[in-house]
């Protein structure tokens, strides 16, 4: 996280780190060169991971990735007003909203990037997903201003979430992907997040008019699988101490970076030019999750 005081960038952020470390732990994090790969899990509880205190603290901060938070504090009831403009799709699972609203999260309170446009907000009448990038961000990374294009993705098999994830952010990039890139700056440009300061919306327009790049490109990347075995540890495990550290174990035994790190440099090697920090969240059921969080968002809106 950076420091505030020193990163103006960093005080257009809504959340605390702490905050959501209430919620979440860092198993482990590796560096690839130009590939970050982290892990994190839900708390646990008194014997079992404690996910409806994490669904709760998602959905109070729902209203935030669809408004300002100006707008957020004049509206009588922001959270109503943010269901409105948000068509659920009955079945949670085809609903790509619910991983990109914890993409939002992540980044602004572990990588200090703002939000730089809501597109949810945007919209006057209910919309379901739509296309381009789940989530833009711009910001300070390791000291230089990078631009994140982010993609959210959970997924049943964690080998299909990784291709999955490096394919769409693939198509930023190349011929086709520039054509792609720039649309989403156009649009992106003309809605500025009011959480932005003057001196930031002028850099930013400038940003994203057409010229030379002079800034990083940066993939912050969530993707949330299934683990199985979260089930039998919690089975196992007598205290919060002792399923947490099963927890490392178990993450650490399995590698899961080179399972990342391979894909990049084998199907995705022009990413590999990019900065990319992948976030990966073992979930003990993806379906139910997602159920949870979206009722939480949106109660009596998921066909169980």
């Amino acid at each position: 996280m950076s420091d505030s005081t020193t990163d103006p960038w960093a005080e257009s952020t809504l959340f605390d780190q702490e905050e959501l470390l209430d919620h979440v732990f860092e198993v482990e994090s590796w560096q690839f060169q130009s590939l970050e790969v982290s892990t994190y899990c839900i708390k646990p509880g008194m014997g079992t991971l404690d996910d409806a205190a994490f669904i709760q603290f998602l959905g109070r901060k729902y209203p935030y990735f669809v408004f300002p938070e100006d707008e957020v504090d004049d509206y009588d009831f922001p959270y109503r007003e943010a269901q409105r403009r948000a068509d659920f799709d009955e079945d949670s699972k085809y609903d790509g909203k619910l991983g990109e609203l914890v993409l939002f999260v992540l980044v602004d309170a572990l990588l200090d990037l703002p939000l730089v446009s809501h597109k949810i907000g945007l919209m006057q009448e209910p919309v379901q997903d739509q296309k381009g990038a789940d989530a833009l961000f711009y910001g300070l990374y390791d000291g230089n201003e990078a631009l994140g294009v982010g993609e959210a993705k959970i997924y049943t098999r964690k080998s299909q979430g990784i291709d999955s994830a490096f394919e769409s952010t693939d198509r930023f990039h190349g011929a086709q992907g520039d054509a792609k890139t720039r649309h989403e700056l156009r649009v992106a440009r003309n809605n500025l997040s009011a959480n932005l300061d003057e001196d930031q919306f002028k850099r930013l327009l400038d940003v994203f008019s057409p010229g030379k790049s002079q800034h990083l490109h940066v993939h912050p990347i969530f993707l949330g699988y299934q683990a199985d075995w979260l089930t039998e540890k919690q089975k196992e495990c007598n205290s919060p101490q002792e399923l947490e550290e099963e927890i490392v174990t178990e993450i650490k035994d399995s590698e899961i970076q080179k399972d990342v790190q391979e894909s990049l440099s084998e199907d995705y090697p022009n990413l590999e030019k990019y900065e990319t920090v992948f976030m990966l969240f073992p979930l003990e059921d993806v379906d139910e999750f997602r159920e949870r969080l979206q009722e939480e968002i949106f109660p009596h809106s998921v066909n169980h």
